[in-house]
């Protein structure tokens, strides 16, 4: 299976500077090199060049840290066909923060007069259409934004928008890929946002971070998803897109 590692954290993102201090690892950091630290010298000599360096900066730039405050009901108590506890199944139905990291795969900009994607209209599932009923009997769960809703976003529905009373008329999807025991279905994908640059200055900016509308696919068997993301900052679009 391999291992699976997940930050949980108490409290707010503001915790995490101090956990990382108290991080059972931390004697091994002194290896660990920031991304914003990291020079051609630190690669091993054979692989010294300028393209080696420009992928691994630009494929920094494209990880995003992927913060989740719900656990689904729906998670499993053990991993599947084994009896390996499952990622947080003792928490299931609780609100918490937990981080892990994703990809930036895809970025499109909404067509003019409605940001529909065709694609994502629906959730997938190995290609096929997928309903994933509710999170509970109790709790009434949208499997998916259905196309009739899709078709009428015009403007921006990220968080800054979403309370604006002029929403902008300007922004573009970001398809992120993140396993699947990050963000384990739509329920916890409405309650999930991804942050850009999170490992530098600019992380602290609200503009970095991606609402996330909801999972646009998902492969049990590989253990991984895609999270439909809405943004309208021309910086995030820009960079993401190169």
């Amino acid at each position: 299976m391999g291992e699976k590692e997940v930050q949980y954290s108490e409290g707010s993102e503001l915790n995490l500077h101090g956990e990382f201090k108290n991080c059972s690892k931390n004697p091994n950091h002194f290896n660990f090199i920031p991304v914003d630290q990291f020079r051609l010298e630190h690669l091993p000599e054979r692989y010294r060049n300028d393209d080696i360096f420009e992928f691994i900066n630009l494929t920094a730039q494209l990880t995003v840290r992927v913060v989740c405050t719900y656990v689904s009901k729906k998670r499993p108590l053990t991993w599947p066909g084994t009896s390996l506890k499952y990622l947080f199944s003792d928490m299931r139905g609780e609100e918490m923060n937990s981080t892990g990291t994703g990809r930036v795969w895809v970025v499109t900009l909404a067509k003019e007069g409605g940001g529909n994607e065709e694609s994502d209209d629906e959730l997938y599932q190995d290609g096929k259409e997928y309903h994933e009923g509710p999170d509970n009997g109790a709790e009434q769960e949208a499997a998916h934004v259905a196309r009739e809703e899709m078709e009428q976003i015009n403007t921006c529905v990220c968080e800054n928008c979403k309370e604006s009373d002029s929403p902008s008329s300007e922004f573009g999807w970001v398809k992120v890929i993140t396993a699947r025991y990050v963000v384990f279905n739509n329920k916890e994908a409405r309650s999930a946002s991804c942050h850009l640059f999170f490992d530098s200055d600019r992380g602290g900016n609200p503009k970095t971070i991606l609402t996330v509308v909801k999972m646009a696919t998902l492969n049990p068997k590989l253990d991984w998803c895609w999270l439909k993301c809405v943004t309208c900052w021309r910086g995030s679009l820009k960079c993401a897109k190169k």
